[in-house]
């Protein structure tokens, strides 16, 4: 028998017993010494030095080694201090929890314990908001664990989920509100989703990136009666002190990370840090996002960090974890897929995944690509432009270059061109390549010069020709459409001929500002949420919402208003593309109403190498997706094959 006692005040943990057993274990006896200072007091007592901050992690690894390496049972001696009898029942607690939540997750849960949770959630939210048996098992899940990930599809009710183990708690009293970290785009979905459920508009308060005096005094010297505290991840760096405080005062408070990829980085990120300190604070911390590891499975360590602080649940540490996501040769994909399973099989009791396949929505219709045949401007412009990047590509390729600005910018103004050739007189929107606007633009044909600058005077796009029909047939049906753009030039731009031919229409890209704490310094009908609400409601004064995938791709959703999405343009960014999607295709979606996809490309054109491209990616990314934990790069931008089929869709024709 090895008894624990800890002596606070000088950081040592006591080890008595049969520490003869521990010597005559070599490996353990060295795992010991080299990973802690060791003091023999004598034949039957030692000390490790062991700092508090790292006591909990500490005291599991030896707790384990001793009983598992050296088979000697452990517990606490006679006058165990305090701390140590805290930390012994935590860590009892912890995994008896950990294998009821690993039970939950396969679906065995005692009857009776789930029928009382789903009465109570019957009784609280309003009739037509139900649970299917999945967001039923993760509800309840989350409200037995009180902490816990949840990294379900987009589309497949992470916020009602949470809603519901939230509702379960505040019956049993341990928890009173929540404060949701995330993006601002986050905070109308819970405003909204959170009166959908219960009935009633919850008492909220917002901060967005920057707080004001008044904003500080609101959040943190009272002690609020708010049900919902909304803050931008920005708001919480900048005043990470002032939320502990915060916390400490409302004990009962369940702090949820939404989007929760923006804290992935371990090493660095002033967002990231700010998340892991206050998460001892709360009564109850929840993970919410469907990419956990968009680059590489270290991407895991602060999410359950934060759902567990100083608790070890990943079975391997950062390094390991980094090769391992780098482990992409045949050789190596045995052994990658048992340390992913190893991963996987660990981590189960602590979070929950809904996939695609689980939510069993009705199948979309995609329909045929309108093709069309470019105007004769547009042709002689594209031409030109495709010609001089040919030659470029083809240097590249030969040279194997890395892919830099140059190339990628010359793709981008390729994609413009294909659309509408006159966003080659403005400089690049993306900002990362505005140091080669004048570059780009410099065109040497004085001839295409002339009709680049001309252009919009000359020829309406084909593709707004071909928009403008799409969405005339679906608005005389009664129905609403979104149509997405990439560009914002091509938002303002086809907002304004829609406008000009009586379709009435409202665009949302960077700009269009959200609500805020102060909505009474923005104009209402100029704000992202503004527009959102109108465009769900029956009697909406516009039934056509153009927009950017990088504003509304994330947390918004569209599909009790909308059935119809109309792709202007795509990129090569597959992950991008299906949140998209998700957009008009997620649960709760009304069973006798079907999602329609219309695509637009211009015939010859780079056009058809984004489709080629799109189409390969999302067939790759299937199966990823259908994994427990999705390890994709949800990060834009061209790659070397990109670059590859545009020069081979171009020299094809040519």
């Amino acid at each position: 028998m090895i008894n624990f006692d800890y002596n606070e005040q000088d950081s040592l943990l006591n080890l008595s017993g049969e520490i003869s057993k521990l010597k005559e274990n070599r490996s353990l006896w060295f795992f010991l010494e080299s990973t802690w200072p060791l003091t023999e007091i004598d034949d039957f007592q030692i000390n490790l030095f062991i700092e508090q901050n790292v006591l909990i992690n500490s005291f599991e690894e030896i707790k384990s080694a001793i009983e598992e390496e050296a088979s000697v049972e452990t517990g606490l001696s006679d006058n165990a201090s305090e701390a140590i009898k805290k930390l012994y029942t935590d860590q009892d607690e912890f995994i008896k929890k950990s294998k009821k939540a690993k039970s939950i997750y396969w679906g065995r849960v005692s009857t009776e314990e789930l029928k009382s949770f789903t009465s109570h959630i019957k009784e609280t939210f309003v009739k037509d908001r139900i649970l299917d048996r999945k967001q039923t098992l993760s509800a309840f899940h989350l409200a037995f664990s009180k902490s816990a990930c949840n990294f379900s599809v987009p589309g497949a009710g992470k916020t009602t989920t949470v809603l519901a183990a939230y509702s379960y708690l505040r019956k049993l009293q341990e928890v009173d509100k929540i404060m949701v970290i995330g993006p601002l785009s986050c905070f109308f979905p819970w405003e909204s989703e959170y009166e959908l459920c219960f009935g009633k508009k919850p008492k909220s308060l917002r901060f967005d990136r920057n707080l004001s005096d008044r904003s500080k005094n609101i959040l943190f010297n009272t002690k609020g009666s708010e049900d919902l505290i909304l803050m931008h991840f920005q708001s919480l760096a900048n005043n990470v002190d002032r939320v502990v405080e915060f916390l400490k005062l409302n004990k009962k408070t369940m702090v949820v990370i939404d989007e929760a990829h923006w804290i992935k980085n371990p090493n660095e990120g002033v967002w990231a840090q700010a998340a892991l300190k206050i998460a001892p604070h709360a009564a109850s911390r929840v993970i919410l996002t469907g990419t956990p590891a968009p680059n590489g499975f270290d991407d895991l360590i602060n999410l359950f960090e934060f759902i567990w602080p100083k608790r070890n649940i990943l079975p391997y540490g950062q390094n390991t974890l980094r090769e391992l996501s780098e482990m992409n040769s045949v050789s190596k994909a045995q052994q990658r897929e048992r340390k992913v399973t190893e991963i996987t099989d660990s981590l189960k009791p602590y979070f929950i995944r809904v996939s695609k396949k689980d939510l069993k929505l009705p199948k979309p219709k995609y329909h045929d690509t309108k093709i069309i045949k470019m105007g004769s401007f547009q042709r002689e412009i594209y031409d030109f432009i495709e010609n001089e990047y040919a030659e470029r590509a083809r240097e590249f390729i030969k040279r194997k270059d890395p892919i830099s600005k140059l190339i990628k910018a010359k793709t981008i103004r390729l994609r413009q061109t294909a659309t509408n050739p006159a966003l080659l007189n403005t400089a690049l929107e993306y900002s990362d390549m505005d140091d080669l606007g004048p570059e780009i633009q410099e065109i040497s044909d004085p001839e295409i010069f002339n009709l680049i600058r001309d252009y919009k005077a000359l020829e309406t796009p084909v593709k707004f020709l071909a928009a403008k029909q799409l969405v005339e047939s679906i608005i005389e049906k009664g129905e609403k459409v979104i149509v997405w753009a990439n560009f914002v030039r091509n938002v303002k731009e086809l907002s304004e001929f829609f406008s000009q031919n009586k379709i009435r229409n409202k665009i949302i890209y960077g700009d269009i500002p959200l609500n805020s704490l102060d909505d009474s310094l923005v104009e209402d009908n100029n704000t992202r949420e503004k527009i959102i609400k109108d465009f769900h409601r029956e009697d909406s004064s516009f039934r056509v919402l153009i927009a950017n995938t990088a504003t509304i791709g994330e947390s918004i959703s569209l599909h009790m208003a909308c059935n119809n999405a109309i792709y202007l343009e795509r990129d090569y960014n597959a992950a991008s593309f299906l949140q998209s999607k998700d957009r008009i295709h997620r649960k709760g979606m009304p069973n006798d109403r079907v999602a329609n996809y219309y695509f637009l490309e211009t015939a010859s054109s780079i056009d058809q190498s984004i489709t080629q491209r799109l189409n390969m990616k999302i067939k790759n990314l299937e199966d990823i997706i259908e994994h427990p934990i999705p390890l994709f790069s949800i990060s834009e931008g061209e790659d070397y094959e990109d670059i590859k089929s545009i020069l081979d869709n171009y020299e094809s024709r040519n």
